[in-house]
């Protein structure tokens, strides 16, 4: 959208080397609604670092997908399946390090 900020980033967390956390802060923001590419990789990621800095952070399940991929066991795995075994998890097993992190499927 026109005049909207945009934060390029080089790794998968979109709070490093990128000033994001910073510019959250300084406007007085404390509360994220999380959407994006590649559910398991950079998304997953900034969710988990927003949680680990203290922001209460909300991940959009139909605003994320991920590309298909064999699992370990070379079974073919879709987007859609991939992405629904790996939200829940982040719910349960993160919520102790990750304490204000919410699920939020619309």
């Amino acid at each position: 959208m026109a005049g909207e900020p945009v934060i390029p980033k080089q790794t998968n967390s979109a709070f490093i080397g990128t000033g994001l956390e910073d510019r959250l802060r300084v406007g007085g923001h404390d509360t994220l609604v999380v959407a994006g590419v590649i559910t398991n990789n950079s998304v997953e990621a900034t969710v988990r670092m927003a949680g680990n800095l203290g922001f209460h952070t909300y991940l959009v399940a139909d605003g994320c997908f991920t590309f298909a991929r064999t699992d370990w066991n070379g079974t073919p795995r879709s987007p859609k399946m991939f992405t629904r075994c790996r939200l829940p998890i982040w719910t349960r097993s993160t919520a102790s390090s990750l304490q204000r992190m919410r699920y939020w499927a619309l």
